[in-house]
């Protein structure tokens, strides 16, 4: 089984992925090309896209979608650390 998902997502994938890039604790998925706008990328049905220029990318980490699985991972972590 692949550890990689690919464009066209489906609507749960875009709500999960763009989940993700939304946590705060992860490195989120960033447009490659230099600018000086936003470079956070934004999942659509048709791929990620960059907010500042045509940047697109195809293909997903399939552990992104489990984003709210690691939100609450990272929240009781921190939660039993302090």
């Amino acid at each position: 089984m692949s550890d990689i998902i690919k464009a066209p997502f489906t609507k749960f994938q875009v709500d999960k992925l763009n989940h993700y890039q939304q946590l705060g604790f992860v490195h989120e998925f960033t447009c490659g090309n230099k600018h000086d706008g936003n470079k956070i990328l934004i999942a659509t049905e048709d791929g990620w896209i960059c907010p500042s220029c045509d940047y697109k990318q195809n293909w997903a980490n399939k552990f992104m979608l489990n984003s709210s699985k690691l939100e609450e991972n990272w929240n009781k972590f921190i939660n039993d650390s302090f």
